[in-house]
This record gives C-alpha cells, structure tokens and sequence, in this order.
C-alpha cells in the first residue's frame, strides 16, 4: 500500500514537468559543441530513467529484460519528436506512453 502511495505522489509531483524541457534538454545534449551539454544529456537521460523506473512496479509497461536505459532514453525521445500534436501532456505521460506504445504488457 505504502510503494502505491510513494507512486501516485511521485506522479503527481511530476505532472507538471513540461515535455520541451525534457526534449530540448535532449536535442542540446546531443550537440557535442553547445558548452553545457554534458550536463543537459545527463539531466535529460536522469529524468526519463527516473519516471521509466519508478513506474516499472504500476504494470503500466513491461520492458524486456537487457533493455538498456539507454535505449528508454532513446524510445522516449523519438516518441516526444515524432508526436509534437501530444507535447501539451505532461513529460511523465509522454514517456509512459513512449514505453507503453514500445513495450507493451500482452
């Protein structure tokens, strides 16, 4: 009872995160030339883990064992590029939905 408490806190805590701080924090962390891009990268690729984990418990997706978190952080970002009609949600919904739509539960 208390791990689905600590989740739908988290949850909401983070509901109000925007996708483009997440998205263009990934866009400059891939620009080896842009001065602080070590440290977007890592912010980026640390939220996106953190949500993708701290869901994992809810059956919300199931990602297959050797997944690397690198490629999570690589399903969410293609998922928030390819659907700019969705960047009104939340981060969190749309990285749910990137690994629901990647790794489904059947």
């Amino acid at each position: 009872m208390l791990t689905i408490a600590i989740l739908i806190w988290l949850w909401m805590a983070l509901l109000d995160a925007p996708d483009n701080v997440i998205l263009q924090g990934a866009q400059d962390g891939d620009n080896p030339n842009a001065r602080d891009s070590t440290y977007k990268w890592g912010t980026c690729f640390g939220y996106i883990s953190g949500v993708a984990d701290a869901l994992v418990p809810g059956g919300l997706y199931c990602v297959p064992g050797g997944v690397t978190a690198g490629q999570v952080h690589d399903v969410a970002k293609l998922y928030i590029q390819e659907h700019p009609d969705k960047r009104y949600m939340s981060a969190p919904q749309l990285i749910v939905d990137a690994l629901r739509e990647k790794f489904p539960c059947n």
